[in-house]
């Protein structure tokens, strides 16, 4: 693992150990829709020394999608590039950590809120789209970190 993604990665557990004492209680990531993931990239970093991004690329169900990410102190931001979607521009989700994400979208189920997609990212993100959007104003995010993302941070060093 790349020593900019072990950074993001504690710096993920870190505000996830905080957030899920008290679940809800402020907002843990961000998600933009860019056209150019690299473009909005160079940008945020040469302009206001936003950075460094970690950048994947993933193919699932729903096509390709190069997403991006920045710690900010506690909160991420996430750009995510995806043309198959046919997302707008502009704020896609916010989201929230969560210790179990399972025992979160039963309880959600319970109060009639389904869910949108689902997956997980290299194994140690598991990720759930909440169907929010008419009720909220946008889509909500439920996410958990694995116990591989503990493994990896232990075997960085």
């Amino acid at each position: 693992m790349a020593e900019e993604q072990v950074k993001l990665l504690k710096s993920m557990k870190e505000a996830a150990a905080k957030s899920i004492q008290k679940p809800y209680s402020k907002i843990d990531q961000i998600g933009i829709v860019v056209e150019d993931v690299e473009k909005t990239t160079k940008f945020l970093q040469e302009a206001f020394g936003i950075g460094p991004f970690s950048t994947i690329e993933e193919e699932g169900e729903w096509g390709k999608s190069k997403i991006s990410t920045v710690q900010l102190g506690e909160l991420q931001i996430e750009l995510i590039q995806n043309s198959v979607m046919g997302w707008k521009e502009g704020k896609q989700h916010l989201a929230f950590y969560v210790e179990d994400i399972e025992k979160e979208l039963a309880k959600l189920k319970k109060q009639g809120i389904g869910v949108l997609k689902r997956g997980n990212v290299l194994g140690l993100v598991e990720w759930a789209y909440l169907d929010t959007e008419k009720d909220s104003g946008t889509v909500l995010e439920l996410i958990q970190l694995t116990p591989l993302a503990d493994d990896m941070l232990k075997g960085s060093g």
